[in-house]
């Protein structure tokens, strides 16, 4: 399966997600969105976006994505296992494979499980941008 994003998927994501779910937390201050340089996320409309909503986006120096996202360092590896765990667990359970139907609630067990705030402060942790730690980064 390939997937992919463009500038209609950016600016309708930080509208209609991202804002709503970290404006209220906030509670007035400048919010930081850290992205990978993918041209889709510097648009002149989420630019403006960001501006008027005290967004700061902050993207990811060239080259160093391997090591400063923290899903792909942290959670995507355990979160593999976790599926794998829990869709034996509904095979064994129901006696049969896990249908369409039945995928999202398999996979939000899973999720569940294994995005809590403990892994969440792992991944910050792990790039090394808070607590700031710039050894993280080997040359």
């Amino acid at each position: 399966m390939q997937c992919w994003t463009s500038s209609e998927l950016m600016i309708d994501w930080l509208i209609n997600h991202f804002d709503p779910q970290t404006r209220e937390k906030a509670q007035g201050r400048h919010r930081a969105l850290f992205m990978d340089g993918h041209s889709s996320h510097f648009t002149e409309p989420v630019i403006a976006f960001a501006l008027e909503n005290d967004i700061v986006i902050i993207g990811y120096p060239p080259h160093c994505t391997h090591a400063l996202q923290g899903l792909d360092i942290v959670c995507f590896a355990k979160f593999k296992a976790q599926l794998k765990k829990a869709v034996v667990n509904f095979e064994e359970q129901h006696g049969q494979a896990v249908s369409k139907a039945d995928f999202m609630g398999v996979f939000g067990t899973a999720f569940n499980e294994l995005f809590d705030s403990d892994t969440i402060r792992a991944v910050w942790k792990a790039t090394g941008l808070h607590p700031f730690d710039p050894s993280v980064i080997k040359p």
